[in-house]
């Protein structure tokens, strides 16, 4: 028995996600001139800001190109944390939600 024809069986039989197909849909009718509001992918209506492709850019040059711990990254969870007491949300901390 061929093995890549047993995998290709099995993927065939995986439903589609729901979300994809939700999203095609929303796709097709605004290709028909629908106005359409999709929920489905958390795409932006908008372009990613010029600040934060600078940051992606000089993060992947840095070398910052695998996941992080599981918590996050520790300086970004205390600048996080450090905006929120700006805003006068002070019930935050840097600690992991869960340990």
């Amino acid at each position: 028995m061929n093995p890549n024809r047993v995998i290709a069986s099995r993927v065939q039989r995986i439903p589609e996600s729901a979300t994809m197909k939700i999203a095609d849909m929303a796709a097709k009718l605004r290709s028909e001139g629908r106005d359409i509001i999709g929920f489905s992918l958390g795409e932006p209506d908008f372009e990613t800001p010029e600040n934060i492709r600078k940051a992606a850019k000089t993060a992947l040059d840095r070398g910052e190109t695998h996941y992080t711990q599981g918590s996050g990254i520790p300086e970004l969870r205390e600048a996080i944390a450090e905006k929120l007491k700006k805003m006068r949300i002070t019930s935050t901390s840097v600690r992991p939600m869960c340990s």
